[in-house]
């Protein structure tokens, strides 16, 4: 369809701008925004400005001072929307490049905020040097979000003969919107006829434009009041649309109101005029402030096709979250100014937005940790450290704390991964994901809280061998963080790459106590101790073989309440009751052997009888798990009561079938080889009774105990 464009901004009679920037051509007249060189080939439209959580999109709010969220509608001098200037499923940054294959510099030139009451402030204006800096986004019809659009309906009695083809035009726009945008209805003449609020049952807003009938009167900017006061409770993307035929003659409110309220909640007024007669400055007036744009028809019959055009324009647009140079609430206006395009197509385009005054923010103090949480650890100058293989998955654990002492405010956590390292997921979406950067934001953080994120990764199956160590780095940017000292973080995780197939062994272990003290118990002789006593294990490994053993684990368990002291090899965790060794290598049929020394709590229950430890052993190569384990019990005993003191002697006399006279006295004498025996004869002398004798005989040399009376607790060597 054959139109032209005027501009809307500039300072002369609005009538006398659009004879100087064109004539009206065909049927239909758009006015669209000046630029301080009218040969500009685009426009862009900079409007519904958030600050304040009214708008979310791909993982970002609005907030204040980071992110205000600016939607743009950039459009060609035909009223098309321009396409590909960012990317419709994620954010892009300076560094990126849009859908079109310019980087994002060159699209968006020229980016400044500055107070509209004094430009000279702030300092540094310019948008990019921000930090963080502006992101971009792009909305098509294709891949909507919701929209809001309020429809006001001039019902007056001079819109007898065309109001059927007005409403063939609301109903053409209603059946543009998808199932997750709303919109509203507004009738009005002298009053409101009918009001329609937001909803998204497209069937009934049809049905309610299809019955409007008309009446006497026109009240244009009580109609825009109540639209505006409708559509500034809804959280998407806002818009007002108005038709009318003619000039107010009832309303109580002016149309600067109408301007100053839609300014201040930052929603654009786009207006429709019906005929040639109609005195279009004010209409036009009220779209150039707004953000909105200046329709002119002169036959009804084309309102269906504005109405598209209009929905291709709301429903096809670009927004951009960038962190205010201003970042203090002073209660004054601001202006967003964008250069986009090239020397060939430039376009330029302002919108305002309102800080409403309130007290400074307080400065707090945000401290981040990260964590990495792999399978698999290695050893290296005596710690623990995560690794991971190429192509295993692995995590990273973001921590946000706020020290305090006050509530930190828009918060942006940045995290950039390793190389070759990419991303899975996380239990909080991203709102920006570039190759190995990711960012999240965090509305609020109320002091003394936490926030966590985790992040699944995976490391590439192909990495060159010269790759040891995967380092990735996180840092938080807050409005109110004074303390950047603790504001960064970083994690080490080593790369080890897949040994060549190992030749399977068998390694057993062992574990022995050791005790200064014993019991029998059923016959046997029982390590035990006493509340408050050291006492040590020796665990035994060995190499049955028949190849040698890599990468072995050991790990014991102590009994409860006893506490690890000391160890022939320094374990490379010791965590609660848990010792962990890691030993490179064992050689088939060799041995290898730790000492653990420990100590029993003083304080125990008298219930605590046994002391279990356990040992686990594991290796890479190890494939007879049936002796990877080993087990050892130490009793306790508690100090008895104090025994009275008596007298015990102990009498030792050989019996033979040989006897020899030496010095006039027989003397029992054997032959080698002729067994003989001896009485140990115990008389307890008193006072009082004897308690827990331990009776040792040591035989002669070259004499072996063969039987006794009763039989030995234990009878090793000579003894």
């Amino acid at each position: 369809m054959p139109s032209f464009f005027t501009q809307h901004r500039c300072r002369a009679n609005l009538r006398s701008c659009a004879r100087m920037c064109g004539v009206l051509a065909a049927i239909l007249l758009f006015t669209v925004p000046c630029a301080a060189n009218a040969q500009d080939s685009l426009v862009v439209l900079v409007n519904n400005i958030s600050i304040s959580g009214e708008f979310s999109l791909r993982g970002l709010t609005a907030a204040f001072p980071y992110p205000v969220m600016t939607v743009m509608t950039v459009i060609d001098r035909a009223g098309n929307p321009i396409i590909g200037l960012a990317d419709t499923l994620r954010w892009l940054g300076p560094q990126d490049r849009a859908e079109n294959g310019s980087p994002i510099p060159q699209i968006w030139k020229r980016l400044l905020e500055y107070h509209r009451d004094n430009p000279s402030l702030p300092l540094d204006p310019d948008l990019f040097n921000q930090r963080p800096g502006p992101l971009f986004t792009e909305v098509r019809w294709t891949n909507p979000v919701a929209t809001s659009t309020m429809l006001v309906m001039d019902v007056s009695s001079s819109m007898r003969e065309e109001l059927p083809e007005a409403k063939e035009g609301v109903i053409a726009f209603l059946d543009q919107l998808h199932s997750l945008d709303r919109a509203g209805v507004i009738q009005f003449c002298a009053a409101i006829r009918e009001l329609r609020p937001f909803t998204n049952d497209k069937n009934a807003l049809k049905a309610n434009v299809a019955a409007a009938e008309y009446c006497n009167g026109t009240a244009i900017y009580d109609a825009l009041m109540t639209a505006i006061q409708e559509t500034k409770l809804e959280n998407n993307r806002r818009a007002i649309i108005l038709y009318t035929d003619g000039e107010d003659t009832r309303s109580a409110l002016s149309y600067e109101a109408v301007i100053d309220s839609a300014k201040f909640y930052n929603i654009p007024i786009f207006t429709i005029a019906l005929g040639a007669q109609i005195d279009t400055a004010i209409l036009q007036q009220i779209a150039a402030q707004t953000g909105g744009l200046f329709f002119q028809t002169s036959d009804a019959a084309e309102f269906k096709a504005v109405y598209e055009r209009l929905a291709a324009l709301l429903q096809n647009f670009y927004v951009m979250a960038h962190g205010s140079p201003d970042p203090v609430r002073n209660g004054t206006w601001r202006v967003v100014d964008v250069t986009i395009g090239d020397p060939i197509r430039p376009g330029k385009g302002k919108g305002e937005y309102f800080v409403p005054a309130g007290p400074a923010l307080q400065p707090t103090d945000l401290e981040l940790t990260m964590t990495s949480i792999t399978s698999r650890v290695v050893s290296e100058n005596g710690r623990i450290i995560n690794a991971v293989q190429p192509g295993e998955g692995y995590k990273y654990s973001l921590r946000v704390h706020n020290r305090g002492p006050e509530q930190a405010q828009s918060i942006i956590l940045a995290h950039v991964l390793p190389d070759s390292v990419r991303f899975i997921q996380a239990t909080a979406s991203p709102f920006y994901v570039k190759n190995d950067s990711l960012a999240w934001q965090i509305l609020k953080l109320n002091a003394g809280s936490t926030d966590s994120i985790t992040v699944t990764v995976q490391l590439a199956s192909q990495v060159p061998q010269t790759l040891q160590k995967l380092i990735s780095r996180a840092n938080i940017f807050a409005a109110n963080d004074n303390s950047p000292a603790n504001n960064s973080a970083a994690d080490t995780v080593r790369v080890v790459f897949p040994a060549p197939p190992l030749l399977p062994t068998d390694v057993a272990v062992n574990v022995t106590s050791r005790t200064d003290t014993t019991i029998i118990e059923n016959g046997r002789v029982v390590n035990a101790t006493k509340p408050g006593q050291p006492y040590a294990y020796t665990i035994e490994l060995r190499n049955l073989g028949p190849a040698r053993a890599e990468n072995i684990h050991l790990r014991q368990s102590l009994p409860d309440s006893v506490r690890f002291i000391s160890a022939s090899r320094t374990p490379v965790a010791a965590a609660g009751d848990s010792l962990i060794w890691q030993i490179p290598q064992l050689e088939a049929g060799t041995d290898d052997s730790i000492t653990v020394t420990v100590q029993l709590a003083p304080n125990v229950p008298p219930e605590m009888q046994l002391l279990i430890t356990k040992v686990d052993l594991f290796a890479a190569n190890d494939n007879s798990p049936g002796n990877n384990s080993a087990t050892d019990t130490v009793r306790v005993v508690f100090p008895a009561p104090p025994l009275l003191p008596t007298d015990v002697a102990v009498n030792v006399t050989s019996r033979t079938d040989t006897t020899i006279i030496e010095n006039g006295r027989v003397v029992n004498a054997t032959k080698p080889g002729q067994p003989y025996e001896y009485t140990i004869e115990l008389r307890n002398l008193g006072p009082a009774r004897a308690g827990n004798i331990h009776l040792r005989q040591s035989l002669p040399d070259s004499v072996r105990f063969i039987s006794a009376s009763r039989t030995p607790v234990a009878a090793a060597g000579d003894s």
